[in-house]
């Protein structure tokens, strides 16, 4: 979890002045691979790609299951399905 300190901002007509505060920014999810190294999960093709076996399974339930590569809980299923096949 990654989170942004932002000044406040300068008064504009008909628009309330921010104050200084903090936003969160979206999550980083990485995944170790097999041979050691950590990767960044931008998009599940890449994902997919980088794991190697069982391409057009993992294609399929990452399609059927509507995987989102943003969101923690179901890209931890899709890792559960991979282990399962290997």
């Amino acid at each position: 979890m990654k989170v942004d300190y932002l000044q406040k901002e300068a008064a504009k007509p008909y628009v309330e002045p921010k104050p200084d505060r903090y936003e969160r920014v979206p999550d980083e999810i990485f995944v170790l691979l097999g041979d050691g190294n950590m990767e960044r999960v931008s998009s599940m093709k890449k994902l997919i790609q980088s794991l190697g076996a069982h391409e057009s399974e993992l294609q399929d339930y990452a399609k059927k299951e509507k995987t989102s590569p943003s969101d923690a809980a179901e890209l931890a299923a899709f890792i559960d399905y991979f282990r399962t096949l290997n």
